[in-house]
């Protein structure tokens, strides 16, 4: 395979990582009753709770904004914080990634941020919601060890891992620390 993303040393990263997400389903909330399938138009396969600068909806705003159009949705936060520097953009404060050329990083306490707004609501709601683990380097050796700590920091809460990316336009440059080479 001639891919720049398909070497020796990242496909056992990508490997634990997958070999993981299976293992997160056995952690799985138990479905709670909801409302006759017949009230929902849709159900969200990606939504972010949180931007670059770790704010966002409050997570029991966005269970009222489902209502009974949205019968289910994922929940991730965005796993970048984006850093604000000074001489970069001076009393500016950038919220997104685009606004500023200073660096991402990765932001580990995302995941701790959505698993105790999940575990606040009501068993009803939970159901309706599939928590994703995200902030994690995919890149890094230690990201299986995140996982791992975070189901068993919150058991119950994750249903799966990801949205996680390995290269993204615009972001994979700035991510601290410069390209991976993995």
């Amino acid at each position: 395979m001639n891919s720049k993303f398909h070497t020796p040393r990242l496909a056992p990263i990508v490997g634990s990582v997958l070999g993981l997400a299976l293992s997160v389903l056995s952690f799985s909330p138990a479905e709670a009753q909801a409302p006759s399938e017949g009230e929902y138009k849709y159900n969200d396969s990606h939504f972010h709770l949180t931007n670059y600068v770790q704010e966002g909806t409050n997570i029991k705003d966005y269970v009222a904004m489902m209502g009974k159009v949205v019968k289910r949705s994922t929940l991730f936060g965005i796993p970048l914080q984006q850093m604000w520097q000074f001489t970069n953009t001076g009393d500016y404060a950038p919220t997104y990634y685009l606004q500023t050329d200073s660096p991402l990083y990765y932001y580990s306490f995302s995941d701790a941020f959505i698993a105790m707004g999940y575990k606040a609501l009501p068993p009803e709601e939970q159901a309706r919601l599939d928590p994703m683990i995200t902030a994690f380097n995919p890149a890094d050796m230690y990201a299986a060890d995140h996982i791992k700590r975070v189901l068993q920091t919150f058991p119950g809460v994750f249903t799966g891992i990801g949205e996680f990316s390995i290269h993204k336009e615009f972001v994979s440059s700035k991510v601290a620390g410069g390209r991976r080479n993995p």
